[in-house]
């Protein structure tokens, strides 16, 4: 992932307060590339110390396929 994206992906979490005197976040995630791709941003953030909140991860299977 590039750095940009994770600039642009902070900015938007900062910006809207989403995590905000929050300690845990449930990362719902079906699989496919846009959760995986979310994931690992939101992971990245976090060992970096840009992001002061624990994950979750739960996985969705929605039977789509």
């Amino acid at each position: 992932m590039s750095d940009k994206f994770e600039n642009k992906l902070l900015g938007f979490i900062n910006a809207n307060g989403l995590f905000e005197k929050i300690d845990r976040v449930l990362l719902a995630v079906s699989g496919g590339a846009g959760s995986v791709a979310m994931t690992h941003v939101l992971c990245r953030l976090r060992q970096a110390g840009r992001l002061h909140c624990d994950f979750v991860v739960a996985h969705i299977n929605h039977g789509l396929r």
